[in-house]
Parts: structure tokens; sequence; C-alpha cells
């Protein structure tokens, strides 16, 4: 009797045993989806270095050495990236989308090219260990003084100026032109370079690319339907004059998260998401002989950005780096390296107009060298977690758009250019500036396991 009821006693609870199940089954899912993901990448990389191998920026030069390190290194990743999925936080779904579009696409692009070298792939490696560690590290920051600007006036003062500006700018150099073929759009976008405007103008718009998404789903959150198809219509406009398609795809896919993410963004499904739109390309690429969904995803958002990291060090391998000086420190220096994204252009496929921003593990190396590749990872997981604070108490169906924004704009610039002319400076104030009460009711709570009070 009393062995039975030793055994009954130290026997699992039913509960407890079924938990336990049911995260193993979700850590082998995720481990399988995310080897999936880089096998479906391996062969879209595959097809685009062949279509695209004229221009000597990506070519297939597998071997066994290096494909084996690749799947090495993915291995040695998964357990950060599953963390990162698994946190409900604004700078987890960012670091969650910048693992699908960035570090799972280099750990492919390292088994295709042997000639990394150990040196770069170490380099990055740190960069992206350091980023995790210290976003790991760090709680949200709250700015309690940005809470003055909290009213409705400040955001539809905002939007007002915003849309204005962009309205003013189609109107005086394309008047007010619709062009909503995202394929072909480099015409319109070498004719924008001519155009001109007053400065205020111009940076006013270049805001406007990111933040007015922003605007437009939150009215939708406060129901404003028709106010926020009007900025929709602001928006198509403003794709129109220089045919950036972050502009469009940025609100389209916060418009995907506010009907599809009411309580939380879905991490796996993005995994998910990101695999069968792959697999479309390849498929259309393999039995249709046409790469036009290779161009707009695999293609341009996750192979160029990633390839052109490469490119960036291996330019400043020979050449004195920045220290800011095409930036921050401008104005107290020249430097050799003026207009350093069509450099790169030149550098990586030998055409001076092909404009090659990127940022990230680029934007460090470049300004500091090594010395970069360990600070800078310090500083955006501090930006990261500053957004953290921002959206506290804000409709969590409005959060993936803020996810995108973030995302894109730090894959695509550097931290210096993201801040001033991207405008995260002026989103952390915005995020701040949105009432926290919905038609007389309390706001749906972002974060609630911060432990940070909520703002009033």
């Amino acid at each position: 009797m009393n062995s039975d009821s030793a055994v009954i006693k130290n026997a699992p609870a039913g509960g407890n045993f079924s938990s336990h199940n049911t995260a193993t089954i979700r850590s082998i899912y995720f481990v399988l989806t995310v080897f999936l993901y880089k096998f479906v990448l391996d062969i879209a990389y595959s097809q685009i270095a062949y279509v695209f191998s004229y221009q000597n920026f990506f070519y297939d030069g597998k071997t066994a050495g290096s494909e084996i390190l690749s799947w090495i290194m993915l291995a040695c990743a998964t357990p950060a990236l599953k963390h990162v999925f698994e946190d409900k936080s604004v700078s987890g779904n960012i670091l969650c989308l910048l693992g699908l579009f960035s570090v799972i696409p280099t750990i492919t692009l390292i088994s295709f090219r042997p000639d990394y070298g150990y040196a770069y792939i170490s380099m990055i490696s740190i960069f992206w260990l350091l980023f995790y560690i210290s976003w790991l590290v760090m709680k949200p920051i709250r700015i309690k003084s940005f809470d003055r600007f909290r009213s409705n006036s400040f955001y539809i003062i905002s939007l007002i100026v915003l849309s204005g500006s962009v309205l003013i700018y189609s109107y005086v150099n394309t008047g007010l032109r619709f062009h909503l073929d995202l394929i072909n759009v480099y015409d319109i976008r070498a004719e924008a370079r001519g155009f001109e405007a007053p400065f205020p103008i111009n940076y006013l718009v270049s805001f406007a690319d990111n933040l007015l998404p922003v605007l437009m789903i939150y009215l939708l959150t406060r129901r404003r339907w028709l106010f926020a198809c009007a900025v929709m219509l602001v928006i198509f406009i403003n794709f129109s004059i220089s045919g950036q398609k972050q502009s469009l795809f940025v609100p389209m896919l916060g418009i995907i998260g506010f009907f599809a993410f009411k309580e939380y963004v879905k991490t796996y499904a993005l995994l998910l998401g990101c695999i069968l739109f792959t697999v479309a390309c390849v498929a259309q690429a393999y039995f249709y002989d046409e790469i036009a969904l290779h161009g707009i995803f695999t293609y341009r958002v996750l192979f160029i950005p990633t390839e052109l990291n490469y490119s960036y060090y291996s330019y400043f391998q020979n050449n004195r780096f920045l220290y800011y000086n095409e930036s921050l420190l401008k104005i107290f220096n020249h430097t050799p390296h003026e207009n350093i994204q069509f450099l790169i252009g030149e550098f990586a496929i030998g055409d001076f107009t092909a404009r090659a921003n990127n940022g990230l593990f680029s934007d460090a190396y470049m300004n500091l060298g090594f010395v970069g590749v360990l600070i800078y990872p310090v500083i955006l997981s501090a930006l990261l977690r500053v957004i953290d604070g921002a959206v506290v108490g804000l409709p969590k169906s409005m959060i993936f758009v803020v996810v995108v924004y973030v995302s894109f704009v730090l894959i695509s610039n550097t931290v210096t250019a993201a801040l001033l002319t991207s405008g995260l400076i002026f989103l952390v104030i915005l995020l701040y500036s949105f009432p926290r009460q919905l038609s007389g009711q309390r706001a749906k709570l972002m974060l609630p396991d911060l432990g940070m009070p909520v703002p009033k």
C-alpha cells in the first residue's frame, strides 16, 4: 500500500505531462519549419543566382564544406530564434522579422558563397549574437516626458501635415499621378531623383513613407473607416511619386495584421507565410519560367540586403571607414566616400546609378569597423526597447504595422538615417501621442507582462 502510494505521489501530474508534450511538439515543429525555410531559400537562391549571374552579384559556388557550415550555423541559431519567436513584445516581433529577412538568408548565402571567408562570417555572427544578448538583458525603456504629447490634436495635426506635404509634392512634380505597377518602377525612381521641393517638404514626405501607414491603422482601431480610406489614397499617391515599394507594402501588411493579429502577432504564422511565399516564388520560376515573385520578395527583400552586407565589408577592407563623415559629421569633414550608397552599387555590380542603401551590419562596419560590430547591437537593442515602452496601452491590432515599419527601416537604412530621415524618432513621439481610450472603452493593453503601469 505504501509503495503504491509512493508511486502515485511521485507520478507526474496529468496536466504537467500534457503541457510538457505540447511544448516538445512545438519545439520540434519550430525546428522543422526553420530548417524547411532555409531549404526552400536555398532553392530560391540557386534560381536567382542563375538568372542574375550577369550582374556578378550572386553566384552559386556551393561546396560540401560551405553547405555543412551553413546547416551547423542554423542549428546553433535555432534556440535563440525560438526564444525570439515565442516572445510577445514588439521588440521580440521585430527581431523575429529580422531573423526571417536577414539572419536565415545570411546563412543560406554562406552555403553558396565560400568566398565569404571566416573573418566575415565570424563578424556577422558576433553582430547577431550580441544583438540577441543585449536585447535579452535590456528591459523596456519608457520616456515619461513624452506623455505630454498625448492628445487627439497632436496626431491629427501630424496626419494633416504629412498628408498635405505628400499632396503638394505630388501635385508640383507629378500632377497627382497614380502609378500602381509594382514591377515597372525603376523609370519613375530615376525621374524622382530630379524632383525638387523646399527642405521641410522633402523631410516630411520622407517621414510620410513610413508614418502614414501607422496613422492609418490607428484610425482603423478608432473605427474611423472613411478617414482611414482617405489616408490610404494619399499613400497610393505617395507611392506613385517615386515607386518605393516599401511605402505600399508596409500599409498592406499593416492592414493584414490589423485583421489577423487582434491579440498578438502570430510569429509562427509569419514563418509559415515566408515558407509558402518562397515556395510560390520557386514554383513560378520552375513551372512558368517567370521571376516576378522573386523580384518582389526573395531577390529584393531577402537576398540583396543580405549580400550588400558582404559588399560593404569587402569595400571597406581596402578603404578608410566613414566615421560618420557621410552622416552626422558631414558638415565638418570631407570624405572620399561621398554618396557611399552609389559607390557600393558601382563596387558590387558596376552600376553607379544603383542606390545600395543598407543597414544593420553594413552600417556598423562602414562607420566603425569591428568596434561598430560590438557597439551597434547595444544601440539597436536600446532603440527596440524604447519602442517597447512607447506602445504600452495601445491596441494590439495596430502593433504589426509598427513591427513591419521598424524592421524594414533598420534593414535598409543606417541608424542615423532611420532616426532622422525615416522618422523613427517621430514614430516614438507619435506612439506616445495616441490616446489610450477607444470609443469610451479602455483600449486592450499591449504587452501586459512588462510590469509597467498603463499610461493615462
